[in-house]
């Protein structure tokens, strides 16, 4: 867990084994600016109630899982997730849901 920005976890989440969670990222667009000197931006990562994050997943900054969702192995989420919602893939996109 990459603690360069806020990282809030709810009651009752599973985070399964090789997980990463990432809260920060280089702003490395500018040429003239050695990509080793490239300026730091933070976003927090916020992480429901009842979501269950398999194994080897990896959240990128700014990413808010909603409560009760599933995150499926492996998967790279790059966005926001809706709760209850079940996603999967690179980049991870809704798959089913929990009714």
């Amino acid at each position: 867990i990459d603690c360069s920005g806020a990282v809030i976890i709810g009651k009752k989440s599973h985070i399964g084994r090789n997980c990463q969670i990432v809260t920060h990222t280089h702003n490395t667009k500018k040429r003239d600016t050695p990509v080793l000197q490239a300026p730091i931006t933070t976003s927090a990562v916020t992480i429901g109630d009842d979501v269950m994050i398999y194994s080897d997943v990896v959240i990128l900054p700014g990413v808010t899982i909603g409560d009760g969702a599933v995150i499926a192995i492996r998967s790279v989420v790059t966005g926001d997730v809706e709760p209850y919602t079940v996603v999967a893939g690179i980049p991870a996109r809704k798959i089913g849901e929990r009714t």
